[in-house]
């Protein structure tokens, strides 16, 4: 991590670890938009593939799937902010559309590397105990879900409830105008 104050125009290694969007060709078409059946009786039908399509545009012949990327990158500083915690000063810079802070800034490419190699062993850790949450609680989720809805339930019921004692104070305060007291 860098420990001076950068300015505009210094260029500096940033690691970057990021999920990035990857167009692939659909793993169920292979790019022909449409997918033969097998039936029970043999025969076969050729079908749109539904696995590439996406709502009511039809087949697209690929799906975009998510990949980790992480390289050093030689970046220019655009422009910088400096924000205030406690005694101590807090640095980001921009760099084009997007902030990098100091801690992902460093001197040298090898440095760099190094923090990626940290951040992807973070990002896989981070998804193993996700999928092993998912696992050891996935099947808690309907029984919370029932009681999530219940409650909402109950909730609107007494808006429901409070909003229609609100009508009948309107109706009776409209009732007096109009009879002229």
């Amino acid at each position: 991590m860098i420990d001076r104050v950068l300015n505009v125009g210094d260029k500096i290694w940033m690691a970057r670890c990021a999920l990035e969007s990857v167009r692939q060709t659909c793993p169920i078409c292979f790019g022909k938009l449409r997918v033969t059946l097998i039936l029970g009786d043999e025969s076969q039908a050729s079908v749109e593939c539904d696995y590439c399509g996406k709502g009511y545009e039809g087949p697209r012949g690929y799906v975009d799937d998510y990949e980790l990327k992480s390289d050093p990158m030689l970046i220019e500083v655009t422009g910088r902010n400096m924000r205030q915690d406690g005694y101590k000063e807090r640095w980001s810079y921009h760099v084009r559309n997007y902030y990098a802070e100091a801690d992902v800034l460093y001197e040298t490419q090898e440095e760099a590397a190094t923090r990626c190699a940290e951040m992807v062993a973070a990002h896989e850790e981070d998804e193993a105990a996700r999928a092993e949450h998912r696992k050891q609680y996935g099947r808690k989720s309907f029984s919370w879900g029932v009681g999530y809805h219940l409650r909402e339930i109950k909730r609107c019921e007494q808006q429901i409830a409070w909003h229609r004692q609100r009508v009948e104070v309107c109706r009776a305060k409209s009732r007096k105008t109009e009879d002229g007291e």
